[in-house]
């Protein structure tokens, strides 16, 4: 576990209920996330905040805070969006260039070093790809979405969770191919071991390995069945160690580890495949 300030456990254990978080004068947040122990934000103007435990540089302060502080300016980039993960730190710009932080050893930064970072550093992208649209982040490995419906993958790779047919730790961006037929992508979503994506012809695939779990890792993607009858699928999530998705009726389907009834089926027996929630009334 990351050392952390006893100053800062104090805070969290007094704070039992929410309550507003100190913000700097005439600052308005427009984008929110926590990771582990940090948190990062953007204003209305694009620039960027954290607080928080900052071990391997996370919070990109240079310094563990309790309140948020501007991380400062980064060659006068507006973000639009963050992504705070365990260990590090993403921020997307509005032109599609994307900057990390915090921990890299096993190359989550994305800048071919695995070296941590106290301060945002661009990652390599690949030369045929000039921008990212969306990013995605969990423990310590990330996923991002190009305009033309590519996936991209970096970072750590113990159990497949990239994608790229290995378990080989990769330190930059590489794009990863879903399926023969499959033109691009619609949704995409990092778990803490695994991964997901939903394709252009609307199936759910998944590959890494819910953490914890009985069924042997993937390293590339795998096409998934939903139960029969399931809808277009709107929205996917990955977790700790379980999935979620939610069809166009509103439907919910879970699947993965179910110790603490995480899948929310009335059990805590692990669901391999997804099934789908039954609702109150």
């Amino acid at each position: 576990m990351p050392a952390v300030s006893l100053a800062l456990v104090e805070q969290v254990l007094a704070q039992a209920e929410p309550r507003v978080v100190q913000v700097p004068d005439d600052i308005q947040f427009s984008a929110i996330d926590s990771g582990g122990l940090h948190s990062l934000a953007i204003d209305e103007s694009g620039e960027l905040y954290g607080w928080g435990d900052n071990t391997r540089g996370r919070t990109g302060l240079g310094k563990n805070s309790v309140k948020p502080e501007a991380v400062g300016p980064v060659d006068g980039t507006a973000f639009e969006h963050i992504e705070a993960a365990n260990g590090h730190s993403l921020a997307l710009t509005s032109e599609g260039k994307v900057f990390a932080w915090g921990r890299g050893t096993e190359g989550q930064l994305g800048d071919a070093n695995k070296v941590d970072r106290s301060a945002p550093t661009a990652v390599a992208l690949p030369a045929e790809i000039i921008a990212l649209m969306k990013i995605d982040a969990f423990n310590a490995h990330n996923l991002g979405f190009t305009k033309d419906g590519s996936l991209v993958t970096w970072g750590f790779n113990n159990v497949g969770q990239l994608g790229n047919g290995t378990i080989d730790d990769q330190a930059t961006p590489a794009r990863v191919n879903l399926a023969s037929g499959v033109a691009a992508i619609r949704l995409f979503a990092a778990g803490s071991n695994h991964s997901l994506a939903v394709g252009s012809d609307g199936q759910i695939y998944q590959w890494g390995q819910h953490k914890g779990s009985f069924v042997p890792p993937t390293t590339a993607p795998e096409p998934i069945s939903l139960p029969e009858g399931a809808g277009t699928i709107v929205i996917v999530d990955a977790g700790h160690d379980h999935s979620a998705a939610l069809d166009h009726h509103g439907n919910l389907y879970t699947w993965g580890q179910n110790e603490y009834g995480q899948l929310g089926t009335g059990t805590t027996e692990p669901e391999v495949l997804p099934v789908i929630v039954k609702l109150p009334n």
